[in-house]
Formats: structure tokens, C-alpha cells, sequence
């Protein structure tokens, strides 16, 4: 193993967007490839501490015990497999939907409720 003597920096991309990211002796920055703004940087106690659910706000310094608790974390393996991205269930509109007829003088037999018939996949 290979200890940090300069800054390594990466392209990837993200959402259509070229992310350079960079690896320090301190941590991670990730900013748009050719921006002059600060980068966003996250320590590497906190990146750690969120691989393991032991995350903290961002900004906030984790604690001696929240390091302690992430390294034992990191020695022993996961518990449970990290989750799949979430499914998200497309809700299909019914194939039509139509009201009874209102009969004369306003009055229908349903009362003007809308129905539509049993959905069948």
C-alpha cells in the first residue's frame, strides 16, 4: 500500500456532468471540471463514518467515540446488504373512466359518483 504524497484528481461522470474529484491526505473534493469555485470537501473520518451509518451532519467533527465506533465498524463485516436503489411504483391511470347518466330533473341512481371499471393488468 501506497501512502498519499500529493493529491490524486479523477474525472467521472455525473448526471451528464464532468465531476473532477480528488483524492488528499485529508479527505475528498469533488467540484465541475473547470470551475474556479471551492470545491465540496468531506474529511475522511466523515466519508468513513457515512459508509458505515454513523454519519454526522455535514460541517459538524465527529466525536473520539463516532471515530472509535467507525473503525470497529470498518473491521467487522456489514450486517446487512446495503439496500438497492428504491423501485418506484409507476401508478397507471385507469384505462377510462365515465359517469352514469344523470336522469332528468338532476337525480341520477348513483348520486353523480364517478366509476370506472375493474382494473385488469
Amino acid at each position: 500500500m501506497q501512502k498519499f504524497t500529493r493529491p490524486i484528481t479523477r474525472e467521472i461522470e455525473f448526471a451528464g456532468l464532468r465531476l473532477a474529484v480528488t483524492f488528499g491526505e485529508t479527505g475528498i473534493e469533488v467540484r465541475p471540471v473547470g470551475s474556479r469555485k471551492p470545491p465540496r470537501e468531506v474529511s475522511w473520518p466523515s466519508f468513513l463514518s457515512f459508509l458505515t451509518g454513523h454519519a454526522v451532519p455535514l460541517g459538524q467533527d465527529l466525536t473520539a467515540e463516532e471515530v472509535a465506533a467507525t473503525a470497529e465498524a470498518i473491521k467487522s463485516p456489514p450486517s446487512q446488504p446495503r439496500p438497492s436503489a428504491p423501485t418506484h411504483e409507476v401508478l397507471q391511470p385507469p384505462h377510462h373512466v365515465h359517469e352514469e347518466p344523470v336522469a332528468a330533473g338532476g337525480a341520477s341512481s348513483s348520486a353523480g359518483e364517478f366509476h370506472s371499471p375493474p382494473h385488469t393488468p
